[in-house]
This record gives C-alpha cells, structure tokens and sequence, in this order.
C-alpha cells in the first residue's frame, strides 16, 4: 500500500506532466485506499463490539459459575440437615466415596458431594449396600415422601 506523501508525489507528478491518465491511477489509489481504510475501521468496531461481548460473557459466566457454587452449597447443607434428621430418627445412613445414602422409607436416596462439603458427612459409617440409580425425579418424591411418621402422629392422614 502507498503512503499518502507517495501519493501525493505521484499526484504532483501526473499534474506536472499533466498526464490525465496517471491522475485517472492516482484518483483510482485514492480511492482505493479510502475503501481499505474505511473497511479497515468497520472491522475495528466489530473487533471491539466482539471483544466487548467476549467480556460481557466472560462476567456472566463468572456471576452463574457463583451461583452455581453457592447452589451446591446450600444443597450440600440441606443434604446436611437430612442426613442429622434421619440419624436422629435410627434411620440407617452412610457414606460411600463421595456419596451419602439415606435409606428412607420410600426407597433409597443419595447425593454426590464436594472434597470441601465432606465435613458434613463426617462420623458417618460406611455404606457397604449397592447405590440405586434413580431419576433426580424419583429421587426427590422419595425425600418429599419419606414414608416416616413423627413419634405419636397417626399411622395415615
């Protein structure tokens, strides 16, 4: 690509020698250039929308990825409270790698935990039974219907 000072000897040239022909070429650069360089400043903008949205996504996955671990939190701790509840009511409970099994009435529940939820789990027997593979649906009408009644509450409703 030509400078524009090599343009305009070209141009000074062509004008000199009044060489119509040159000035055509000389116009046509001009011209030409003008293109590339405004092509050149739509692909800038769209980079820098592009790089914009990049980092606008970037932010938003962080923000989920937060929610997310907050979420595996809380339910790691409810996990926590079912498990102290169904030890609490001699109902059998352990921990298989990194699984804890409650054995309801209802069926056999378990959930998958983090390294770092592990010390609600502590002090808990190992389970030795095979663990069902069930359907997360399955899974919570088990634990919304637990087949366990408090002490003195009537057999049926």
């Amino acid at each position: 690509m030509l400078t524009t000072n090599e343009i305009i000897q070209i141009k000074e040239k062509a004008i000199e020698n009044q060489n119509e022909e040159s000035l055509q070429l000389v116009a046509e650069i001009e011209r030409l250039n003008k293109e590339a360089w405004d092509y050149k400043n739509i692909v800038l903008r769209k980079l820098t929308s592009l790089e914009n949205d990049m980092n606008r996504l970037v932010e938003e996955n962080l923000r989920l990825i937060a929610i997310k671990d907050s979420a595996y939190v809380e339910r790691d701790s409810c996990i926590g409270l079912i498990v102290q509840l169904a030890v609490a009511n001699g109902i059998t409970v352990g921990v298989k790698e990194n699984t804890v099994v409650v054995e309801l009435a209802s069926g056999q529940v378990a959930w998958d935990f983090d390294e770092s939820e592990a010390h609600l789990f502590e002090g808990l027997p190992a389970y030795s039974k095979v663990i069902e593979n069930i359907e997360i649906t399955e899974k919570y009408r088990r634990v919304m219907n637990p087949g366990i009644r408090a002490p003195g509450a009537p057999s049926s409703c």
